[in-house]
Formats: structure tokens, sequence, C-alpha cells
């Protein structure tokens, strides 16, 4: 009986060291959300993506034969950075409770060591002209789809009277 506590006296530590950390404790998710969400921000040009709000609007004008001007353009950029640059700072930065619950302790530092190489600032810093370039794609396909998917969206909220 005596070889067992010697045993597990030997065993115990060797076990301990090789038996990783609780990294999907939630508190430690929490924080290395939080780097993820900071060193993302710090790679998106924030102000592009907010561009990509407002210019279908003026392309939309442009297409029914109401092109803004430049300064037109540029007071509604203005417009658009004062209303959302804050607010889309505060989304952004308060991602990390979400990403928490949602992504694994290995996804998350995945994201965080990706989004800090040159690669991923390069693809973050392209991600409003991927918006930009879909949107009117994106419009498009809502607009052609809306008449018909709509009445059965109706239909399914409000049912005809006879059917309840």
């Amino acid at each position: 009986m005596r070889l067992f506590p010697t045993l597990a006296a030997a065993i115990l530590p060797a076990l301990i060291l090789s038996t990783p950390l609780r990294a999907d404790d939630y508190a430690d998710r929490v924080a290395v959300a939080k780097e993820v969400a900071e060193v993302s921000l710090a790679a998106i040009d924030l102000d592009a993506l907010i561009a990509t709000m407002w210019k279908p609007i003026t392309n939309q004008a442009a297409a029914r034969g109401t092109p803004l001007s430049e300064a037109q353009k540029s007071e509604i950029n203005a417009l658009y950075l004062e209303t959302f640059r804050g607010p889309m700072t505060d989304l952004m930065l308060g991602q990390d409770a979400l990403m928490a619950e949602l992504m694994t302790m290995e996804e998350l530092v995945a994201l965080r060591d990706f989004y800090s190489t040159d690669a991923g600032r390069s693809v973050m810093s392209k991600l409003p002209k991927v918006m930009e370039a879909q949107q009117p794609q994106i419009m498009q396909l809502i607009q052609s789809t809306m008449p018909v998917l709509l009445p059965k969206v109706m239909a399914v909220i409000q049912p005809p009277a006879n059917a309840q």
C-alpha cells in the first residue's frame, strides 16, 4: 500500500504540469475576446465601413436622376461619421462578452493572432471595400425578392381568419 502514495506523489505533479489550464474559463475567454475586439478595431477602416452605409443612398439618388455633388456627399459622410463613429466603436469594443459566449479559447486566440499579423490587418482593412462592392448586389437582391417574399411572410405572421 505504500507504493500507491509514492506513485501518486510522483505522477500527480506530472499530470498537473501536463494538464492545460482551463482555457475555456469564461473570464479568460472574455479577456482574449477583448483583445480580439481591440486588435480588429485598430485594423479596420471604420470610416470606410461607415461610408458603406450612406453610399447606396447617393447611388440610388444618382440612378433616379438626382446625382449629388461632392459637397453634398461630403456633408452626408460627415453626418454619418458624427452619428455612427462613436456608437460603432462602442459596439465593436463591446463584442467581448458575446464572442466569449460563442467562441472557444482556441478560436479567440487564433483570431487575435491573425488580426495581429500583416495579413490579418490587411484583410480587416479591405472588408469595407468588399461590403461596398457587394452592397448594390445585395440591395438589388432584396428589391427583387421582396415583392414575392413579403406576402408570404405576412401570410405566416397573419394567417387568414378561417385558418385559425
